[in-house]
């Protein structure tokens, strides 16, 4: 009962500074603060979504990943789509339960992933395509994998060399779990990491 009442307390917490942080960003008339501050909420909701999930899991230990990652992208697309874009996304979850400290980086990676498809991605298309991957290979280990179907990748070398904070945040946590971030770019983006899973 304390664990879950903890996972509830910080899950509200991590709630009032998203309020606070979407009243500042329909504030601000700069598209710059407003696009920095609305990935921001992204994150804070991220993580808010997994402990919200948590007290509510039997075991209170482990997360059901795909509940979870169904509820993020629901609430991304709430975010980032706009009504003149008709987004489909497409799921390959299998059936895995992670711990959360191997379920916050996985989560804030699909986050970051994601977020900068719906806002880069189709640039000039109505339609487009997102497919999610989260699949279980040999004994214990995890394929996450994001693609879309839009106009693909920057052409620089190194994910640490990209411009985009998202990304770089992405080689971090992948680092994290002990991976590296793979891409390409053939019609559209692909991103993809192999980590192991703990608790099997």
């Amino acid at each position: 009962i304390l664990i879950k009442e903890i996972h509830h307390r910080v899950k509200n917490n991590l709630q009032i500074i998203s309020g606070i942080l979407q009243l500042q960003s329909m504030k601000t008339q700069d598209h710059t603060i407003r696009d920095f501050l609305d990935n921001t909420i992204s994150r804070v909701q991220t993580m808010a979504l997994i402990h919200k999930q948590l007290y509510q899991e039997e075991t209170l230990a482990r997360l059901h990943m795909n509940t979870f990652i169904r509820g993020l992208i629901s609430m991304l697309l709430q975010i980032y789509t706009l009504p003149e874009k008709n987004i489909s996304i497409l799921y390959n979850i299998d059936e895995i339960h992670l711990p959360i400290d191997i379920a916050i980086p996985c989560g804030l990676i699909i986050n970051e992933l994601v977020s900068n498809s719906l806002k880069h991605a189709f640039e000039g298309k109505e339609n487009g395509e997102i497919k999610i991957s989260f699949t279980k290979f040999e004994e214990n280990k995890i394929n996450l994998k994001v693609e879309d179907n839009g106009k693909g990748i920057p052409s620089f070398d190194h994910i640490q060399t990209s411009p985009s904070l998202g990304l770089e945040l992405v080689h971090v946590l992948a680092e994290q779990l002990g991976s590296t971030l793979e891409k390409s770019s053939h019609k559209g983006a692909q991103f993809s990491i192999v980590f192991k899973n703990e608790l099997e």
